[in-house]
C-alpha cells in the first residue's frame, strides 16, 4: 500500500514540476526582445555550466533544462518575476 502511494505522489510530483517548467518556459518566451534573447542566454550558461554557445535553445530545450532542475526553474521564475513584475509560479 506505502509502495502504491509514494508512485502515486512520485507522479504528482512530477507533474507539478512539468507544469512549473512550462509555466517557466512559457514566460522566457514571451520576453520582449533583446532581453529574451539575454534571459535565454544566461538560463543555457545556467543549465549547460559553461558559457553558452547556445544562444538560441529552442523552447523544448529550455522546458527539458528547468524540468529536470527544479533549483534552476525556481531561480529561473525569480528572476523573470523581478524582471517583469509578473510571478511564474504560484508563490515565486
Amino acid at each position: 500500500m506505502q509502495n502504491k502511494r509514494m508512485i502515486k505522489g512520485d507522479r504528482n510530483s512530477e507533474m507539478v514540476r512539468l507544469e512549473q517548467a512550462q509555466a517557466t518556459t512559457r514566460a522566457l518566451f514571451s520576453l520582449r526582445e533583446p532581453w529574451r534573447e539575454r534571459f535565454l542566454s544566461l538560463v543555457a550558461s545556467m543549465a549547460l555550466g559553461r558559457s553558452a554557445a547556445l544562444t538560441n535553445p529552442t523552447p523544448e530545450q529550455v522546458q527539458q533544462w528547468l524540468f529536470q532542475d527544479s533549483e534552476l526553474c525556481r531561480e529561473v521564475a525569480c528572476l523573470v518575476r523581478s524582471w517583469s513584475g509578473h510571478s511564474v509560479l504560484n508563490g515565486i
